[in-house]
């Protein structure tokens, strides 16, 4: 096996659409445009990882499992660009407003104090990619997955240790997002002030 980064060519070529679903079949997609990205991508051979678009031109990095890829891991998305929403067709005007406004103040926990719930989040890249190799690597198991995949853990967990680790902020865009936070022991800080998050893993 051996570990890969994995890094966008091409600028404005990512987009990222978290999928919430809640009780009522209703569906919410928050889509948001990222002008660069990366990711660290673990093949079950020695061989550069072979990375194939799909008919529309788009690789989903979030669940990309073909030919020699065992596993992706996000490592950064940056420099974000839009953010937009779509909405099924039996969520009403009053209904779009209060989801796009209770976002804005509270961010995710909006969403998930009202019932909705992340169900599925893809990671869509259209263009050419740059590929360097980080080594050979051994299997490890992971103990937990998130809205980015392996490696990911809760806000509902707090880390053992104080210290730096890779975070999603629980902030409307273009605060929100991939960052990098310092767990004090007893809250989430960057730059001295507090901050929310929705999730986070060690660096």
């Amino acid at each position: 096996m051996a570990d890969w980064k994995v890094s966008t060519r091409d600028k404005k070529s990512v987009v990222e659409v978290e999928i919430w679903t809640n009780d009522q079949g209703q569906t919410v997609k928050k889509v948001t445009g990222f002008r660069w990205g990366s990711w660290i991508v673990t093949t079950n051979d020695d061989e550069e990882p072979v990375l194939e678009r799909d008919s529309n031109g788009e690789i989903d990095m979030y669940s990309y499992y073909e030919n020699n890829v065992e596993s992706i891991e996000l490592d950064m998305l940056d420099d974000g660009w839009f953010m937009d929403w779509e909405f099924s067709d039996d969520i009403s005007q009053e209904q779009k407003d209060a989801i796009i406004e209770g976002y804005e103040e509270d961010g995710y926990d909006y969403l998930e104090t009202n019932g909705w719930f992340n169900d599925e989040t893809l990671c869509l890249v259209s263009c050419d990619l740059d590929i360097e190799e980080l080594g050979s690597t051994k299997q490890v198991e992971s103990s937990s997955s998130g809205l980015f995949g392996e490696g990911w853990v809760s806000k509902e967990t707090n880390p053992e240790e104080p210290g730096e680790y890779d975070v999603l902020i629980d902030a409307p865009w273009p605060l929100g997002g991939p960052n990098v936070a310092n767990w004090n022991g007893e809250s989430w800080e960057q730059d001295g002030d507090s901050v929310k998050i929705h999730q986070w893993k060690k660096k």
